[in-house]
């Protein structure tokens, strides 16, 4: 009589259930519950960190649950619930297609259990048919979280099943969050209607053929078009989160706010950063294909609508929820940026730099002199080539784009721009060696809010602000600029309430310009305008 195997003492082996690059799975019997489980054997390591990922993940409906994990030698083992209902991939290839109905109501658990997820950190990475399995009363269960990742960790390379998978996977890693799972669900829905696969996203990116659904079968519009925009290759263009993709389906009823919190808190830093960075990119015209690209779905969409639909769901979506936490993170991101700036400088009258640009003033510029002194004017459009910032970009580490939604908040509202002129000019001392050339090239900005004005000053090499001002009737206003704003835009400087009561005091009993510098980077100033106007001004030294 053959001798029984007992793992751990606890689990006999039956017959297997699976196979894959991992390892194997096979059906148990455990004499501890009495009952059948699914034990996972790992051909190397993986094991400890799956059991780590699926503790994480307990108590979320529609998750395998964890039974056990152990060790014996060099072998990792997990035990799993036994699900019995066939995977999804079977019902695929029995069923063939399903109406849309159908497959929303099977995808609409699996939809909110990747959010649960999502709000916890983790991501799945490898939705498919054969990673969905239905319990005892019908509905898909998760399994196999051998390629999911947590927020922030690297993720290793995994055997990537081409019809879920978006680009990140393929090439930037860096990039995946929610959406990423969101693809494959889209897919699965898109493979459900119609029986045909998503094109694999490295064919897509070479030549789009995705149809919609309704090019094959009858589908809802709405449905459609929600799950095709899942399925976008542009990960800005896909959806933030489960409940953002719930929302396009008109399930708000689904939606919890506690949930929602998470996940901003989770990948809300994640989603700006990508979708700033790549709308940065198609400005500087880097990717100006993307932008055509873009401007024909919003036409095809109709216009408004989908501008609509594109800023709720989208990065102006959160931008508009969550001012805050996006003012921030681009703080943040413009004080590395400035700490990484290194200006390029003409030390000397007798060097290489010096003669190169004063070949570019002569050939790009206007030509004044005075004396010992030379001061070029520019047109922008002449300027392109030249490399040398203003004297003070960079002391301010905030850009335009920043500074702007600063003011908003302080002003709350949004301003209208009034004027942008290019003031530009550069000094070169003919009979000076050390530091010879002197830049001054900004665009003049300012914008209205009601009866107030703001505005600033924008280096145009770096792109930092050199100058920037509010001037209001409201004391209040300007106190709050001085006390709010100030720091946020030169965090090694700060006024106290009581030095800017004070300075309050002597404008008021002078009537006169008071300034003050703070630092070796940056002075306030307070005056007194027409009608009891205040100007508060924050500049750059």
């Amino acid at each position: 009589m053959e001798e029984e195997i007992w793992l751990k003492e606890r689990y006999r082996p039956e017959e297997i259930l699976g196979e894959g690059g991992f390892g194997t799975i096979w059906l148990v019997y455990d004499r501890q519950k009495e009952n059948r489980a699914a034990l996972k054997i790992f051909r190397r390591a993986g094991g400890q960190r799956e059991a780590e990922i699926l503790a994480e993940a307990r108590g979320i409906p529609g998750v395998v649950n964890l039974l056990d994990s152990f060790r014996e030698g060099e072998t990792e083992y997990l035990a799993m619930e036994y699900l019995e209902g066939g995977s999804l991939k079977e019902y695929v290839k029995r069923e063939g297609t399903v109406p849309d109905k159908k497959a929303l109501e099977l995808l609409l658990p699996v939809l909110q259990t990747v959010t649960a997820l999502h709000s916890r950190g983790i991501i799945h990475c490898d939705i498919s048919p054969d990673n969905l399995i239905f319990d005892r009363e019908g509905h898909l269960t998760l399994i196999d979280f051998g390629a999911a990742m947590r927020r922030g960790e690297p993720r290793e390379e995994k055997e990537l099943k081409a019809a879920y998978a978006p680009g990140e996977l393929y090439q930037e890693k860096e990039k995946i969050g929610p959406w990423t799972d969101l693809y494959a669900v889209c897919a699965l829905w898109y493979e459900l209607v119609t029986g045909r696969k998503v094109p694999p996203a490295p064919e897509r990116l070479q030549k789009d053929s995705l149809q919609p659904a309704s090019a094959y079968v009858r589908a809802d519009s709405r449905q459609e078009q929600a799950f095709l925009r899942g399925l976008n290759l542009e990960i800005q263009k896909r959806y933030f989160s489960g409940e953002n993709l719930l929302a396009g389906l008109g399930f708000t009823e689904k939606i919890s706010g506690e949930q929602e919190k998470a996940l901003r808190e989770q990948w809300g830093e994640l989603w700006i950063r990508i979708t700033t960075e790549t709308e940065r990119t198609a400005a500087a015209g880097i990717a100006g294909e993307t932008r055509i690209k873009m401007r024909r779905l919003l036409a095809a969409a109709g216009g408004l609508a989908a501008a609509l639909l594109a800023a709720f769901f989208g990065f102006r979506w959160y931008a508009d929820s969550h001012p805050r936490k996006v003012l921030e993170w681009k703080l943040r991101c413009d004080r590395r940026a400035a700490a990484e700036l290194e200006p390029e400088k003409i030390v000397s009258s007798d060097s290489q730099e010096y003669r190169e640009a004063l070949a570019f003033l002569k050939e790009h510029a206007y030509e004044s002199e005075e004396d010992v002194v030379s001061t070029y004017r520019f047109l922008p459009e002449a300027l392109e080539g030249w490399e040398y910032p203003g004297e003070t970009a960079g002391s301010l580490p905030v850009r335009e784009e920043t500074a702007r939604l600063a003011l908003d908040l302080l002003m709350g509202e949004e301003g209208q721009e009034e004027t942008r002129n290019f003031n530009g000019f550069v000094t070169v001392y003919t009979e000076e060696d050390w530091y010879p050339v002197y830049a001054s090239l900004n665009w003049e900005i300012s914008w209205s809010y009601g009866e107030d004005t703001a505005g600033m000053y924008v280096d145009y090499v770096t792109g930092m602000v050199t100058y920037l001002y509010i001037s209001s009737g409201d004391a209040e206003r300007i106190r709050s600029f001085l006390l709010e704003v100030l720091p946020e835009v030169s965090p090694i400087s700060c006024l106290t309430g009581e030095e800017t009561e004070e300075m309050f005091r002597y404008l008021l009993d002078t009537e006169e310009y008071i300034s003050i510098w703070l630092n070796e980077k940056c002075s306030v100033s307070l005056s007194l305008g027409y009608e009891d106007q205040i100007t508060a001004a924050i500049t750059a030294r």
